[in-house]
């Protein structure tokens, strides 16, 4: 067993994303290839779980479906305007989300404060 727990979901994740990306022509993505070590380091230090929807990325403190629909996420969406949108959703919460676009230099930073909301 590896001490990596994320490390085959580390591999599926970034090889999911570069297929959308090289297989589908994605381009708006490859920065969020470029940026998803740092991601998901960040990910693992917060101790949260990630899956995707199409190109979205989202991290949850829950590892499996139904929990993560019903609690709250940090949401992580490649725009074709070169930015990305980060945001907080509120399952439970008539607000529905917190958004922010921002650049992709914000984006660790960013995505680091939403997430220190889902574990706090």
């Amino acid at each position: 067993m590896s001490d990596d727990l994320h490390g085959g979901n580390r591999r599926d994740l970034k090889r999911f994303y570069v297929d959308l990306v090289v297989e589908y022509g994605w381009t708006h993505v490859s920065p969020l290839v470029d940026a998803l070590d740092a991601l998901l380091a960040m990910r693992d230090a917060r101790g949260l779980f990630s899956f995707t929807s199409h190109e979205i990325l989202v991290f949850s403190r829950h590892p499996e479906y139904p929990a993560w629909a019903d609690h709250d996420v940090v949401a992580i969406t490649p725009l074709r305007s070169g930015q990305v949108e980060v945001s907080y959703v509120h399952r439970r919460d008539p607000r529905g989300k917190e958004s922010r676009v921002v650049s992709y230099a914000e984006l660790i930073t960013t995505v680091d404060s939403l997430a220190r909301l889902l574990v706090a």
